[in-house]
């Protein structure tokens, strides 16, 4: 843990000299424009880790200023490489303090995806099949401390938030995701080289990530009178395309029923039937 801002300083000469950082946030909500910054964590590989807390209760922290008057110059150059797990997140955490994170070099979140491990997920670390837990425990072999446990309860439904956890146990927690994603790291980028996904990963995905940051941060205009015209022109057109098909048929039944059009498609119309389910109906699936 870092405490002091001699150590502070101590840190941004070592990540200086390096030109590289794993940089993860703790926060208080899963939504990055929402949450509050709780806590950074700094990795610098080999294991080694470091957390900055910032915005727990109660505990002796580092003033927020101060960390980013150090960090900001570094995680703005483009010539410090920026390594993390859904760096989206933590660069619209860190943008709401004024601060735009810039060489960002690579993201274990997308390159797990492009290796073909994103058989589902999303969020703000990742569930499924790209959370960072899950795949330390399937590419590394290692268990990691999941945020329920640190937390209580479920991620949905925890008795703590971040800010209300131990500034040790929180940094346990955090110096463990950056010091696992450089792991991580290590794995990826040799795969991402054998498939032939380099470019692919370096000069597309990669730099979407800021500008899909940028977005989220400025959000979107919507031309709500548009949009209600659009559902109207839709709404009467379903009236007109059911109004046929009753005149067709030559009586009203509920579309939206399975059974019901499956009756009036193959016993009224008599169209080849399709497979039989287990309710006896006849398939309505497109693809029957």
């Amino acid at each position: 843990v870092v405490r002091s801002e001699e150590e502070l300083d101590s840190l941004a000469r070592r990540i200086a000299q390096q030109k590289w950082l794993v940089l993860d946030t703790e926060t208080t909500d899963l939504d990055a424009m929402r949450a509050d910054l709780v806590g950074i964590s700094i990795g610098l590989g080999g294991g080694e880790a470091f957390y900055l807390p910032v915005g727990h209760a109660g505990d002796r922290q580092l003033p927020l200023p101060a960390v980013l008057k150090r960090l900001g110059p570094l995680l703005e150059a483009p010539d410090i490489r920026v390594t993390g797990h859904n760096l989206k997140y933590d660069i619209v955490v860190l943008a709401r303090q004024g601060l735009w994170p810039s060489g960002l070099a690579f993201d274990t979140m997308i390159a797990a995806y492009l290796l073909g491990e994103g058989g589902g997920g999303g969020g703000r670390r990742g569930e499924g099949a790209l959370s960072l837990k899950w795949l330390v425990s399937r590419r590394l072999g290692i268990e990691m401390t999941e945020i329920a446990q640190l937390l209580g309860g479920t991620r949905k439904g925890a008795q703590l938030t971040m800010d209300r956890v131990d500034i040790e146990a929180a940094a346990r927690y955090a110096c463990a995701d950056a010091d696992m994603t450089a792991r991580l790291r290590d794995v990826f980028e040799p795969e991402l080289e054998e498939k032939g996904m380099r470019r692919l990963f370096h000069e597309i995905e990669m730099p979407l990530v800021s500008v899909l940051a940028r977005m989220e941060m400025n959000g979107v205009a919507i031309d709500t009178g548009a949009l209600r015209e659009m559902s109207e022109t839709l709404a009467m057109e379903v009236r007109r395309l059911e109004e046929e098909i009753y005149a067709s048929v030559g009586h009203q039944f509920n579309i939206g029923s399975p059974q019901q059009l499956s009756y009036v498609l193959f016993e009224e119309l008599h169209l080849p039937k399709t497979r039989r389910l287990k309710t006896g109906a006849y398939s309505t699936d497109a693809q029957a």
